[in-house]
């Protein structure tokens, strides 16, 4: 994933002195609050992405997680979180590939099998640090600098504080990520602009891409397509800073018109009265796409 240069509101603290904070977007950080019985797809993962459980119990695509663990999961169309009771998590979402200090990473197992997810339970010292990270997520100091440099830091301390045999088991869905066709399709959909170009892309024809497609991923190309532009949507008004306009041409609109018929159709409103509603920190719902 190349990097990406966002708006930074604490430019000043760094010394940057731009309009744009010159620290690369490669991880970030979400506090996940669910209800019992509530769900949680991947959406907004878009790499590897470390799930430090607080409070509660949830299931990570089937699999329990218990309170003071953290396991590791790849972004997935498949992978369904779901809180077996009332849980508080805090997700690192790594935009990158894991490198350890000596250039390397652990080898793959033997013996886990492939869909395995190895939790472990969270060290004092990561449960200290996610402490500190939690108020500052609470207070919106969503500064790209400090996120890169926590999501580090959570990567030294698991190299600090667990074994050899420990880590290899916790990184191995990580490491077992190749160029399979998932990986392509969420590695290129943000580069092309129509389904018929993402095939391209990936070397498959029209056909056989719809048939890969349907294998992997819980609806059609175009409606999941349309559904993660939406969600990059959601993403970009948030920040209350851009011009409409500005977030219209990243998102690829050639008109400001098409846009707000893009957000009246996927949210039911203008984008004004989106962000509007973001401010108030309320629900945005995505609409059906046809």
């Amino acid at each position: 994933m190349d990097n990406q240069y966002v708006n930074c509101r604490f430019s000043f603290a760094c010394g940057a002195n731009k309009p744009s904070c010159m620290h690369p977007e490669t991880a970030s950080f979400v506090i996940l609050r669910l209800k019992s019985g509530e769900k949680q797809n991947d959406s907004g993962f878009k790499g590897s992405t470390i799930i430090f459980l607080f409070e509660g119990t949830i299931l990570v695509s089937g699999q329990k997680l218990n309170a003071g663990e953290m396991i590791l999961v790849v972004s997935s169309p498949k992978l369904l979180i779901e809180a077996t009771e009332e849980s508080l998590a805090i997700l690192c979402i790594y935009n990158y590939k894991f490198r350890y200090c000596d250039g390397g990473l652990p080898r793959i197992p033997s013996g886990i099998p492939v869909e395995t997810h190895y939790p472990l339970v969270m060290h004092g010292r990561i449960r200290e640090s996610l402490s500190h990270m939690k108020h500052m997520i609470e207070d919106r100091v969503d500064c790209p600098g400090i996120n890169h440099a926590k999501a580090k830091e959570l990567l030294i301390l698991i190299r600090a504080y667990y074994d050899i045999g420990e880590r290899e088991a916790f990184f191995a869905p990580s490491l077992r990520q190749g160029r399979g066709f998932v990986h392509q399709v969420l590695e290129y959909y943000s580069k092309v602009h129509t389904v018929k170009e993402l095939a391209s892309k990936m070397n498959y024809s029209l056909s056989a891409f719809h048939a890969q497609f349907e294998k992997h991923f819980p609806m059609p190309a175009y409606r999941w397509m349309q559904r993660q532009r939406a969600e990059q949507v959601l993403v970009d008004l948030e920040d209350e800073e851009r011009a409409i306009k500005d977030i219209a041409i990243s998102n690829r609109f050639s008109t400001l018109s098409r846009f707000y018929d893009f957000c009246r159709k996927n949210f039911g409103m203008t984008p004004v009265q989106v962000r509007e509603k973001l401010k108030n920190r309320e629900k945005i719902d995505i609409l059906s796409i046809n």
